[in-house]
C-alpha cells in the first residue's frame, strides 16, 4: 500500500505539534515533566569509542519523519530494541537544556549492517518543533558503532534521520536508550581515541601540483617515507597501527584509508598550486583502529529520500501514478502530475520541497465523454518565469491497432493518440486555473499523411528570441513506426506550427523509429536535441541540431549517449549546466527495454561532453540488474526532473512497478563531487528472496546475471571480515559475473585483490561504459583474463559481443515465412517453439556469413515419442530457413543445409552455401499447441558466424602469471585520451596496453567467467579507484617528530588544541 505523505501548513505543524506533546506526555509522564530528561539520569556511555561519558539526555524517536525540519521526536524513555534504517525513522536526543556538542555516536547491538553517510541527515533544534540541518559533518564505522564528527553545534534537541524507506533495519539496538550519544570533547580528541591522548606528531608537507582547485583527493604516505617500521620498533606506534591519525591544519580530523605500504588520505579542498601541511598523530595504545575508513577514497554526497506514489486501488485509494511527471511553479510549489481514466489529468503538490504530497485532486479536467475509460496522461510543462502562465500538454489515447496486427496505421480507425495543449489563466492560492484544452490538429507527415497519432513527454523551452518549442513524437507509415517533429510558437500558445524538418530512422513499425526527445538551447542560438531511438542495432540515444530556431533540424545521428530503448530529459541547472538524465545507460541496445538504472550526467561545454553518469537508483530499494523479471528490467520509464528548493532536485518516474519520486538534497556536490570507490564487501542484503542479484546493491554490486555464485564471504578477505565471491558452479553457458557502476572517469587508477581458488573457466575483467551482460560488450574499454593456467593476459579487440551476440525473435504465428517478421528480439522469458507454425529467429547486429543454427532444447517441454522416449518432435522436415537484410519483409529461403539431431538438440549446418545476412529465422510446420521443444527465450537459439569467433588475448609486454590460493594486486591506471593503460601485479609494472573498443567514459567494473564451462571460483577484495581528472596532491616533505599533547575524551595528556599549519 502507498504511504500517503502527510501536508505541513503552519498551521498543521502547529496543531500536530501540540498533540504530539499532550501524547507523549501520557506515554512518559516522568521524562515530560523534567523537560524530557529523566529524574534517574542518562543511562551510562561508558562503552563509547571515545572513552568519554555522553552529556546527560534521553533517547526519543520519531516515526515516517518525512519532514525533519519539522518532526518531533517522540517516544522518549522507551527502551526497547528499535532499528535506524527503518521507513524514514529518526533517532534523537532531548539534552534538557541548551547544550554545546561536537561528537555524536550510534551504536548498534548487531554486526554489519547498510548505513553510511548518505543514508543519515543531522538536524538540531531548541524545541522539538522547528529543526535546522546541519550540512557538514563527517562520518566513521568503528566497530558496531557510526561516529559523526567534524562539528560544532549547540542546540538542546539533536536528531539523526534516515532515509532508507523500507524496513529492513539492519541498524538496530536492543536498547534504545543506549543507541545514540552526544559528547562535548576537547579539542584533539580524535575519532576512536579509547580515553586516551596522542603523545607525538610529524608534520607532513604537501602540494597541489596542479592548475584547479581539488576537493576531497587523497595523498598517499608511503610508510617508509613517515618511519613507520621504525616508530613501530620503538614502542611509539602501535604494531597494527590503530592509534594512527591525521589531522589538518585547523584541527580538522582527516579520513584516512591504511593499506599493505601506506596510507590514502583525503584533503577536503587545496587551491591550485597550494601547500599544506597535514599531522599524523600516534603514540595511543587506548585507541580503536579507523584506517579502514571507505571514506578517504569513496567520496559520496546527497541525501536520496524515494517515495512511492502507487495508489492502492484495492484499499480503497484514488488512481494516480500513471505517466507520472513532474511540474515546479514559480512560487516553489511542486506538481506531480499523473494520467488517468477518463477523470483527465491528476496532481499533487508539495508545499515543502517534495517531502511530503497532498492527496491526488483534479488538475486539468477531462476531455473525454462522461463515463469514457479512455486514457488520458501528461506529457510536457512550462511555467512561463515572468507572467506565472503554466503551458500544459497532454494526450488522450485510443488505440494503436498495429498490436492487433492492423497495418494500417496512419488511419485514424487503426491508430488513434489526441494531443492537447492547455494554458492557465490564473490560480486558485497556490494552484493553477486551466483554460479550455485545444487538440493539435491539421498536421501532416513528411510524406502528406495526415497524423491521427501524436503525443509528447516533452517539456517546452522558450528560446531567446521567445519562441516555444516542444518535440512531439507521430506514427509516419502504416505499419507504425514513429518519427519526430516539432511544433513551435511565436504568439505564447495561441497557435502552433510544424517544423517543415521530419526526423526519422529506416525501421520496422510498432516499436520502431525515432520518439520521446529531449531538448535545449545551446549558448550559440543552435537547439540541440537527444531522442529515443528504436532499433536493435542502435545503442545510443539519437541527436539533431537546428540552427534556425527550430524550424529544420538536421538528420538523424547517433550520439555519444549510450543508451536503450528510452526517454531522455534535458534542463539547465542553476550553474547554466546542462542536465541530461535517461534510464537505461546500458551496453544492451535500441531493441532492448533494460531502464533498471537512472542516469544523471551534466555537461559544462553545452553539450560537446558529458560528466558524472551517475546511477540514482544506487544503494535504493529499486536498485537490481533486471534480468529477474520484466518489471524490475523496466523500473524507471520516461523520468524527468525539476529543482526543488535550496540545492535539491525532485526526480520522478512511473513503471511496471510503481509510481516514484526521488528527492536528491545536497545536489551540487552529489552530481560534481562524487568520485572514487572503496568496496570491502562487509555488508550482504540477506532478506532478498528469489535472488534477483541485487544482494550487494546496498555495496553499488550486483550479481550480472543469473548464473552462478555472486555474494559477500566471510571465508576470505584482505581486509576487514569479508569478500566479493564469484563461482560459476554451473555448465549453463552462462557468465556468472559481479558489476559495479561509479562515477564515470575517463582516466582512473583501477586496483583489485584476487584470491583464486580456481580459474577453471578464466577470469575475466573489464572497464565498461554502461552496464552490460558481456565483459566484451559495446563500450568495453579495457579487458584483462586470468586464464585456466593464471597467465594474465588483454585484448584490444574492435569486435565487441553486443553488436556481434544475437538477440532472439520470433513470429507468431509465421504464415508466411516470406513476409513474417520478427519481433520481441532481446525478450527474455519461457519460449515454445514447435507451436502455432512459429518461427524463432535472430537480429545478428550486422551482415555476416553464417556458418550454422543451434536450436537448444531445454527438456522442460518434452513430451514421450514413437519410440518411447522422452523428447521432443522436430524433425528435418519440420525445419525451414530464411534469411534477410531488413527484417522487412525481403526473406529469402535458403536450402541446401545438414540436419543433425543430437540428446534433443538440432544443429543446420550451412558452411559451404555461402550465406550471409544480419537476421536469420527457423521455420517450423506445427499449427497444434501441444508443444515439445522450448526453453529461455536467449538460450533456445545460437548463430555460428565469422563475428563471434573467439576473442584473441596477447600476453602483457612483461609476463605474469597469477598463482592459486594466495592475493595478488591488480592495478590498471588507464588514460582514454590516450587511449591505453598501464598495468601493474603486485606493485610491478608489467607493461602498457591498449584499449579495446571504449565509449565516451568509463563507469562499469566487471569481474565475469567465462562462458562456455564451469570452474572459477575467486574471492576479491580492497577495490579501489581514484579518479584521475586532476592531479592528486603529493608529498613534499615529512617532519620532526614533536609532542603532541592532545586532549582526550576521558583521560587526556595535555593542552595541544591538535593545530597544524597552512600557508600558500
Amino acid at each position: 500500500m502507498a504511504r500517503m505523505k502527510r501536508m505541513w501548513s503552519k498551521a498543521g505543524k502547529l496543531q500536530f505539534f501540540l498533540c504530539t506533546v499532550l501524547i507523549m506526555a501520557m506515554i512518559a509522564p516522568e521524562a515530560w515533566a523534567a523537560g524530557g530528561v529523566p529524574d534517574k539520569g542518562a543511562p551510562s556511555k561508558a562503552g563509547s569509542v571515545s572513552g568519554a561519558s555522553a552529556l546527560e539526555a534521553v533517547v526519543g524517536y520519531a516515526e515516517d519523519d518525512v519532514n525533519p525540519e519539522w518532526g518531533p521526536l517522540g517516544r522518549f524513555g522507551y527502551d526497547e530494541r528499535l532499528e535506524l534504517d527503518y521507513e524514514g525513522r529518526s533517532v534523537g536526543v532531548d539534552l534538557g537544556m541548551v547544550r554545546s556538542f561536537n561528537r555524536i555516536e550510534i551504536v548498534s547491538s548487531g554486526g554489519a549492517n547498510r548505513v553510511e553517510k548518505t543514508d543519515l541527515s543531522l538536524y538540531i533544534g531548541t524545541d522539538n518543533y522547528e529543526y535546522e540541518k546541519v550540512n557538514d559533518w563527517d562520518f566513521v564505522k568503528i566497530g558496531n558503532r557510526i561516529v559523526l564528527y567534524n562539528l560544532s553545534e549547540t542546540a538542546r534537541y539533536v536528531k539523526v534521520h534516515n532515509h532508507f524507506d523500507d524496513r529492513v533495519g539492519s541498524f538496530y539496538h536492543n536498547r534504545f536508550q543506549d543507541m545514540i550519544g552526544v559528547y562535548s570533547l576537547p579539542a584533539g580528541s580524535w575519532t576512536g581515541s579509547g580515553g586516551g591522548g596522542w603523545l607525538y606528531r610529524k608534520p607532513i608537507a604537501i602540494t597541489n601540483p596542479g592548475s584547479e582547485t581539488i576537493f576531497d583527493r587523497p595523498v598517499y604516505l608511503d610508510k617508509q617515507q613517515l618511519g613507520i617500521e621504525a616508530l613501530i620498533q620503538s614502542g611509539k606506534l602501535q604494531a597494527d597501527m590503530r592509534d594512527v591519525r591525521f589531522a589538518a591544519g585547523d584541527g580538522r580530523e582527516l579520513h584516512f584509508y591504511a593499506d599493505d605500504d601506506g596510507f590514502y588520505v583525503r584533503i577536503p579542498e587545496m587551491p591550485a598550486s597550494a601547500s599544506m601541511t597535514i599531522d599524523m598523530y600516534y603514540g595511543n595504545p587506548d585507541a580503536l583502529f579507523r584506517g579502514g575508513s571507505p571514506e578517504a577514497l569513496q567520496i559520496e554526497y546527497g541525501n536520496k529520500t524515494l517515495i512511492e506514489h502507487t495508489a492502492d486501488l484495492t484499499a480503497g485509494e484514488q488512481e494516480f501514478g500513471g505517466d507520472l511527471k513532474p511540474l515546479r511553479l514559480n512560487d516553489g510549489t511542486l506538481v506531480l502530475m499523473a494520467g488517468s481514466d477518463g477523470q483527465g489529468i491528476l496532481a499533487k503538490y508539495s508545499y515543502d520541497g517534495g517531502k511530503s504530497w497532498t492527496n491526488p485532486e483534479s488538475f486539468v479536467d477531462s476531455v473525454v465523454p462522461q463515463g469514457s475509460s479512455l486514457y488520458e496522461f501528461p506529457g510536457g510543462a512550462y511555467v512561463d518565469p515572468a507572467t506565472d502562465e503554466v503551458y500544459l500538454f497532454f494526450s488522450v489515447h485510443h488505440y494503436f491497432g498495429v498490436w492487433e496486427g492492423n497495418n494500417s496505421c496512419l488511419s485514424a480507425d487503426a491508430c488513434r493518440n489526441d494531443l492537447y495543449m492547455v494554458k492557465s489563466t490564473g490560480y486558485d492560492g497556490k494552484k493553477p486555473v486551466f483554460g479550455v484544452p485545444q487538440q493539435i490538429t491539421g498536421l501532416q507527415t513528411a510524406s502528406g499523411a495526415a497524423i491521427h497519432y501524436s503525443l509528447t513527454y516533452t517539456n517546452p523551452i522558450r528560446l531567446t528570441t521567445g519562441r516555444l518549442l516542444v518535440p512531439f513524437t507521430y506514427v509516419i507509415s502504416s505499419d507504425g513506426t514513429f518519427g519526430i517533429g516539432v511544433l513551435y510558437s511565436d504568439n505564447d500558445g495561441a497557435s502552433w506550427n510544424k517544423s517543415a524538418s521530419e526526423l526519422s530512422i529506416p525501421s520496422i513499425g510498432g516499436e520502431g523509429g525515432v520518439t520521446e526527445a529531449a531538448i535545449a538551447e545551446l549558448a550559440d542560438g543552435t537547439v540541440k536535441m537527444y531522442f529515443r531511438q528504436q532499433r536493435s542495432d542502435l545503442y545510443t540515444l539519437g541527436a539533431s541540431t537546428s540552427t534556425d530556431h527550430g524550424v529544420t533540424w538536421s538528420p538523424v545521428a547517433d550520439s555519444e549517449i549510450m543508451s536503450s530503448n528510452t526517454f531522455p530529459a534535458l534542463i539547465r541547472d542553476g550553474q547554466d549546466d546542462l542536465l541530461l538524465t535517461w534510464s537505461g545507460h546500458n551496453a544492451l541496445g535500441g531493441g532492448s527495454y533494460q531502464r533498471n538504472n537512472l542516469t544523471v550526467a551534466y555537461s559544462e561545454d553545452d553539450a560537446s561532453t558529458w560528466n558524472g553518469y551517475l546511477d540514482l537508483m544506487g544503494r535504493t530499494r529499486l536498485s537490481t540488474p533486471g534480468w529477474l523479471s520484466p518489471s524490475e528490467q523496466r523500473t524507471v520509464v520516461q523520468a524527468d526532473k525539476i529543482p526543488a528548493g535550496d540545492d535539491a532536485w525532485l526526480f520522478a518516474w512511473s513503471g511496471p512497478g510503481g509510481a516514484y519520486s526521488m528527492l536528491v538534497e545536497d545536489f551540487d556536490r552529489y552530481l560534481r563531487r562524487t568520485h572514487g570507490v572503496m568496496d570491502s564487501f562487509e555488508y550482504d542484503n540477506p532478506f532478498i528472496s528469489p535472488d534477483n542479484g541485487s544482494r550487494l546493491a546496498n555495496e553499488h554490486w550486483w550479481k550480472t546475471t543469473s548464473a552462478g555464485v555472486v555474494e559477500s564471504s566471510g571465508a576470505r578477505a584482505k581486509q576487514g571480515e569479508r569478500s566479493l565471491y564469484v563461482a560459476d558452479n554451473a555448465d549453463d553457458k552462462k557468465i556468472t559475473g559481479a558489476s559495479r557502476l561509479f562515477p564515470a572517469s575517463r582516466k582512473a587508477s583501477v586496483q583489485f585483490s584476487v584470491y583464486g581458488e580456481s580459474f577453471g573457466n578464466d577470469l575475466y575483467v573489464s572497464l565498461q561504459e554502461g552496464y552490460s551482460q558481456h565483459w566484451n560488450a559495446l563500450g568495453a574499454g579495457f579487458i584483462l583474463r586470468i586464464g585456466q593456467d593464471g597467465s594474465l593476459t588483454y585484448t584490444d579487440t574492435a569486435t565487441d559481443s553486443s553488436t556481434t551476440e544475437a538477440k532472439i525473435g520470433f513470429v507468431n504465428p509465421d504464415s508466411n515465412p516470406l513476409t513474417g517478421n520478427l519481433i520481441e528480439l532481446g525478450s527474455t522469458g519461457s519460449f515454445a517453439l514447435d507451436y502455432r507454425n512459429r518461427s524463432i529467429g535472430a537480429d545478428l547486429g550486422q551482415v555476416t556469413p553464417i556458418w550454422q543454427i543451434k536450436l537448444l532444447d531445454s527438456k522442460a517441454f518434452n513430451k514421450p515419442q514413437p519410440d518411447g522416449t522422452l523428447g521432443n518432435r522436430l524433425r528435418e522436415e519440420h525445419l525451414e530457413v530464411y534469411v534477410s537484410n531488413t527484417n522487412n519483409g525481403d526473406w529469402t529461403r535458403v536450402d541446401g543445409w545438414n540436419y543433425d539431431k543430437t540428446d534433443g538438440n538440432i544443429t543446420l549446418d550451412l558452411q559451404g552455401l555461402s550465406v550471409a545476412a544480419r537476421f536469420v529465422k527457423v521455420h517450423q510446420s506445427f499449427s497444434d499447441d501441444a508443444f515439445t521443444f522450448g526453453g529461455p527465450q536467449q538460450e533456445i537459439m545460437e548463430v555460428v558466424t565469422d563475428a563471434n569467433q573467439p576473442i584473441a588475448f596477447s600476453e602483457l609486454p612483461v609476463p605474469a602469471d597469477i598463482g592459486l590460493n594466495e592475493w595478488t594486486q591488480i592495478r590498471i591506471d588507464y588514460d582514454l585520451t590516450e587511449e591505453s593503460a598501464d598495468i601493474y601485479v603486485n606493485g610491478d609494472f608489467k607493461g602498457v596496453i591498449s584499449d579495446a573498443h571504449p565509449g565516451a567514459t568509463i563507469n562499469h567494473l566487471m569481474f565475469s567467467s567465462g562462458a562456455a564451462g564451469m570452474g572459477t571460483e575467486v574471492y576479491i577484495d580492497e577495490v579501489i579507484i581514484r579518479d584521475g581528472t586532476y592531479p592528486l596532491p603529493v608529498v613534499s616533505s615529512v617532519g620532526a617528530e614533536s609532542g603532541a599533547e592532545t586532549g582526550a575524551g576521558g583521560k587526556g595528556k595535555g593542552k595541544g588544541n591538535g593545530k597544524g599549519k597552512s600557508d600558500k
